[in-house]
């Protein structure tokens, strides 16, 4: 995919740093442009964001995929907070 391609499906926001999160079913979220890890275990993920705190809570969750500022989490996902 272009660069030109990959800019028109982008949202404004992601543009503006804002966090861009995903959530697929009960099972998968993938955030990105996010700044860093801040705690992570299978029930509890907390990211830093330059709008705060992003807080995730769920059972048996793992990070399948972590990439700069790109993150995909598999498991069961109970809550989102920010």
């Amino acid at each position: 995919m272009s660069k030109i391609t990959k800019l028109a499906f982008a949202t404004e926001d992601i543009f503006y740093g804002s966090v861009a999160i995903r959530i697929v079913g009960f099972r998968e979220i993938y955030i990105e442009n996010f700044l860093g890890i801040l705690t992570y275990s299978e029930e509890k993920l907390k990211l830093l964001s330059r709008d705060g705190v992003v807080d995730i809570s769920g059972h048996n969750m793992h990070i399948d995929c972590y990439q700069d500022n790109y993150l995909h989490l598999k498991g069961k996902i109970c809550g989102i907070s920010y």
